[in-house]
């Protein structure tokens, strides 16, 4: 059969009746449009809308277009991003290279009028001066002169870092006698390790990467021959920091010694140092974890089956009940089950259990062995995946949980009876309130694209909460509703052709109405956001430079300056913030802080001031780090405030005495306090130990605030606060964390704050609807406005009306100050500030932070991903910089966005787990499936398809291979004979991850992974063997179910148009022994 003059698309050929073999010869349009005569080039079309004419893929509104000219050499010259712009300009963007085919330079993109053609060196700096006024808009590279071709120095954009040689450097060297590297070793068994320190290693032992950033800051990390990183060196002064990492025999990284862990080795000894600093881990004969011990926590139990999934997790308060944490998986080896077990209970156990709802003895609808206690097992969660069946099974699944269709959103494909288009997807979700026997219900339905379009849920109230979604062709949400009782959110949502959000409209119960409208620049940042409610608008216009960082906010009610290299500060050239101004139109003066940081770019002096260049009522609100330790334990801290009406000093001089990382007394030498309801540290009790701690590391009293109880839940979140003078906070959370309600009783008075979505209650009575933009009060219908600055922190809160109803000022770590009248209970990051019963914690969701301190008082949950700081320290104490968007993980301050325009669906958190087969199928590039029917159905895959295929396919199998292939082969070279022995013998080990994530030693491959391996392989490498492979197609194999099936018959076909040319390669039946012999 042959089809000739197909457009560019994609085609589906059906047959009926009958069988036998079709083969297809397709010759499709060659592109009538020809962009370079002299230049190679790839272009990417790709639609944007559901156009049905080919000539709309050439315009921009209808499709994104990218143009990559390459040189000679078939690197990427120039690349050219069609009409992207909010103008339809086009974003151009360029390399260099050096004499030796190495990245030299890498231009900031620029723009130019909407065309695909190349454009010319002398244009593109033309346009680059127009756009930046700043020549040095680019990245330059320089390497050593060595064959490795190693970075050795690079300047990021911007002539302030060019013209003052403020560039990342990079050196390489071995380790000198000067500076002394501890050798430790381990001895004993896997599960039991033991630590020595057998002197230190002799020079030129180990390879030193020495890594300065932009302000000169060095990082020193030291690696021996089997290239395990056993050393991470900051330098402070005088003084160095050191992070070793220890292993054992196999590979196992068997202890972690923070810099406090170091030098307390010999004036604490080793076992009071490694308990109250180090990292310690225990493995069993597969090399999964049995145990991992945090600073100042006692041992966590683990166990593991032989595919590294995680059965059984608990901790010390878990143990001293005999209960568990277990996790079941399906035949999938999916988590669909999760509860605790209390009981004895074999370490070898593992079993999946199967969905069988029609089954008297399922339990959720899913069926244990005989071999556990089912009485001693409290589900916490329970997840459904590929049916609807589950319903039959729970009850709390109602006719009210049943899809109910919209004409004006998606619509669900099928009905619960449709199995096919919701294969892999989660449809329903059972989770159980902690400390209780309800159970939390969601069930979800998607459309014929599996996108959710339709998500109905109760909340913890026993109310039915339903949303509906509907989409573009980009998959965008373009409308949504909200819906609980007789609340209701609904949005609409306008995207521009790049698929940036530029309106935001909402109805609030029909009634109450705004919009959000977003202009960018042609860079693509966010230029000014306007809120527009009825005759009533306020606009914030941002600025940045040309790194794209933000220096100013400005609107009529609030404005903020933030300045790096220029401004009244220290020039800073790594990303600190040297100084920064503020101003609200409740009070137009200027106020700012200077920053001062230490060598490890540590927060060392915040100095307040007034007016212009901040030299006026200094020193009112300054706030001091006086001392921190190795770990970054703040040790002392000085804070100035109001102290009268009329009056400004001193209101905290702290001195914090520790125990490990965790506090156990904070004095404070100013007897008196703050001014009004201003932040200060309340030195409520005068004893040797004020704060004592859990076996888990958690703040269980804490004397300054009168607080002689906190109980937690297995999750490590408080179930209660208990007060010295009988007040309590209560805490209910349900199984994934998520807080559903805080009762506070107080002097008597007892409040109960449900969160329901985003729907708070007070006393069963509906108080806040939250939004992107602020909140509804629905007690009287009206909208309600965050003004934030750079870190999302909420300065202004103004009604729909622009009236300013509350201005927040803040101390660099958090604590507010001269702040008016409390409306809203969100403040620093935008996150609840608690201050009943002079609790005054912020919830960060995952922990509790206290400002007063500048400290968490719960362990880290994702501790063993940054060794080198205390599992207590807030944002690396740079808070200026950074954010901790959840209590678990500091990132520096994003740029301002618009709300992110998609759905994430509801997910299980894979807590402690490695990657389960079926994660790796569905990560490996998202279509393996679709590529086993290609593969079964046809003997034809392309070359360059096959080559593809392969990298994604071995980067989703093992994400280690490449580093452990580099390894293997520099062992070889490098290494005696002894050395890569131990090298091979550590290959052979299976384990799956590193205790912070990252990779370990490779994993055995599973027969699967090798299948799928070699049928890439057999892609790529079968130009090699094509010549030396016929299968004459009259030979037949039997199949499995009896009848015959004709081999592959492997042939060539190559279209004779030189710039369209496409080999068709062979597949080998024998897959196996191809990636064996290709590998």
């Amino acid at each position: 059969m042959d089809v000739f003059g197909l457009s560019p698309g994609t085609y589906f050929f059906v047959t009926e009746g009958g069988s036998g073999t079709i083969y297809i010869n397709v010759k499709g349009k060659k592109s009538a449009v020809k962009w370079s005569d002299t230049k190679n080039y790839i272009s990417t079309i790709k639609a944007t809308t559901n156009t049905l004419f080919s000539s709309d893929l050439q315009n921009p509104l209808h499709a994104t277009h990218e143009i990559n000219y390459l040189d000679p050499f078939g690197r990427t010259e120039q690349t050219i991003q069609y009409g992207v712009t909010p103008a339809l300009n086009s974003l151009v963007s360029r390399k260099e290279y050096d004499r030796m085919y190495r990245d030299s330079c890498s231009w900031l993109p620029a723009v130019c009028l909407g065309s695909k053609n190349y454009v010319s060196s002398s244009d593109f700096k033309k346009h680059i001066l127009e756009l930046y006024n700043d020549e040095y808009a680019c990245e330059k590279s320089f390497y050593d002169g060595s064959p490795l071709n190693r970075l050795t120095e690079k300047y990021n954009s911007g002539k302030d870092w060019h013209t003052t040689g403020h560039s990342e450097r990079v050196s390489y060297q071995t380790n000198s006698g000067v500076s002394q590297v501890r050798l430790f070793e381990v001895s004993g068994e896997k599960d039991n390790p033991v630590l020595s320190q057998k002197g230190f290693y002799a020079t030129g032992e180990l390879i030193v990467e020495e890594k300065k950033d932009e302000a000169g800051l060095p990082t020193l990390t030291y690696t021996n021959k089997l290239e395990q990183s056993i050393l991470l060196r900051t330098i402070s002064g005088v003084d160095t920091l050191d992070t070793y990492q220890v292993y054992d025999d196999f590979g196992n990284l068997a202890f972690v010694l923070p810099p406090m862990a170091v030098s307390s080795l010999q004036t604490l000894g080793q076992k009071d140092a490694l308990d109250l600093y180090a990292y310690q881990y225990r493995y069993d004969e597969c090399n999964h974890y049995r145990g991992k011990k945090l600073p100042g926590a006692e041992w966590i139990d683990m166990c593991f089956d032989q595919d590294g999934k995680l059965l059984r997790i608990r901790d010390e308060a878990m143990r001293n009940r005999n209960e568990w944490k277990c996790i079941f998986y399906d035949k999938l080896r999916r988590e669909v089950v999760t509860g605790i077990y209390k009981g004895l209970i074999s370490y070898n156990f593992s079993e999946s259990v199967d969905f069988a709802p029609d089954k008297p003895k399922n339990h959720y609808g899913y069926l244990f062995s005989s071999y556990l206690k089912m009485d001693s097992l409290n589900i916490q969660k329970v997840v459904y995946y590929d049916t609807y069946q589950y319903k039959k099974a729970n009850s709390c699944f109602t006719a009210a949980m049943d899809y109910i269709d919209s004409n004006d959103y998606g619509h669900r494909f099928g009905d619960d009876s449709e199995q096919l288009n919701c294969k892999n997807l989660q449809t329903g979700v059972m989770t159980q309130v902690i400390g209780t026997d309800q159970m939390l219900c969601t069930s979800t339905y998607y459309d014929y694209f599996q996108r959710p379009v339709q998500v109905r849920s109760t909340d913890i109230n026993g109310k039915m909460h339903v949303q509906n979604m509907a989409y573009d062709f980009c998959d965008h949400i373009t409308a949504s509703n909200d819906k609980v009782e007789n609340i209701s959110l609904v949005q609409t949502k306008t995207y521009d052709h790049a698929g940036r959000l530029l309106t935001e409209a909402r109805l609030v119960n029909d009634i109450l109405s705004d919009t959000l409208r977003y202009n960018y620049d042609e860079l693509g940042h966010i230029a000014d956001v306007k809120r527009v409610n009825g005759n009533h608008s306020l606009t914030s216009i941002n600025r940045y430079n040309l790194r794209g960082w933000l220096t100013s906010i400005e609107s009529p009610l609030f404005s903020q300056k933030l300045y790096y290299t220029d401004g009244i500060g220290t020039p800073c050239y790594n990303g600190n913030i040297s100084s920064m101004t503020w101003k609200t139109s409740a009070n137009p003066d200027i106020r700012g802080y200077r920053f001062e940081y230490d060598l490890l770019s540590r927060l060392k002096n915040a100095t307040y001031g007034e007016g212009e260049d901040l030299s006026l009522n200094v020193n009112r609100f300054n706030e001091q780090i006086t001392g921190y330790d190795k770990n970054g334990n703040i040790l002392g801290l000085k804070r100035y405030g109001q102290t009268s009406a009329n009056g400004y000093g001193l209101v905290d001089n702290l001195s914090v005495t520790l125990s490990g990382n965790q506090l156990k007394r904070v004095d404070d030498s100013v007897s008196g306090s703050a001014f009004g309801d201003n932040f200060d540290f309340k030195d409520g009790a005068k004893q040797n130990t004020e704060y004592f701690y859990d076996a888990n590391g958690n703040l269980s009293k804490d004397l300054n605030k009168k607080i002689i109880n906190i109980q937690y839940n297995y999750l490590n979140l408080p179930d209660r606060i208990e007060f010295e003078d009988g007040s309590s906070i209560s805490y209910l959370y349900d199984a994934a964390g998520t807080k559903l309600r805080v009762v506070h009783s107080i002097a008597g008075n007892t409040t109960t704050t449900d969160y329901c979505g985003n729907v708070i209650y007070e006393n069963r009575t509906t108080k806040t609807l939250l939004t992107d933009a602020g909140f509804v009060s629905l007690n009287d219908n009206k909208h309600h406005y965050y003004l934030q600055d750079h870190q999302g922190n909420n300065r202004v809160v103004a009604s729909q009306d622009g009236v300013v109803e509350e201005v927040n000022h803040y101390y660099p770590f958090g604590g507010i100050f001269a702040s008016t009248s409390s409306v809203q209970p969100y403040k620093y990051n935008g996150k609840e500030l608690d201050r009943k019963g002079g609790l005054d914690w912020y919830d960060y969701g995952a922990r509790m932070y206290d400002a007063a301190l500048g400290r968490w008082h719960v362990v880290d949950p994702m501790a063993d991903k940054d060794y080198s700081w205390s599992v207590y320290v807030y944002c690396q104490n740079n808070t200026i910089k950074y954010i901790d968007p959840d209590g678990k993980q500091v990132i520096p301050v994003p740029m301002p966005y618009a709300p992110l325009p998609f759905y994430s669906p509801i997910t299980y958190p894979q807590s402690y787990n490695l990657l389960s087969d079926q994660q790796i199928m569905r990560h490996a590039s998202g279509k393996f499936a679709e590529v086993g029917q290609i593969i079964t159905d046809t003997p034809r895959m392309s070359y360059a398809f096959g080559t593809l295929l392969y990298y994604q396919a071995k980067n989703a199998i093992s994400p280690e291979y490449e580093h452990q292939r580099n390894r293997e082969r520099k062992s070889k070279e490098e290494l005696d004979r002894n050395q890569a022995n131990v090298a091979k013998s550590i290959d052979t080990n299976v384990s799956g991850m590193m205790p912070n994530g990252d990779p370990a030693p490779k994993r055995e491959l599973k027969t699967w992974q090798k299948i799928v391996l070699g049928v890439t392989w057999a892609a790529v490498t079968a130009k090699d063997y094509y010549d030396h492979f016929l299968i004459d197609s009259s030979v037949a194999s039997q199949s499995s179910d009896g009848q015959q099936r004709k081999s592959i018959e492997l042939y060539r076909s190559v279209n004779m148009e030189k710039d369209n040319s496409l080999i068709l390669t062979p597949i080998k039946n024998r897959l196996d022994e191809s990636f064996k012999k290709n590998w």
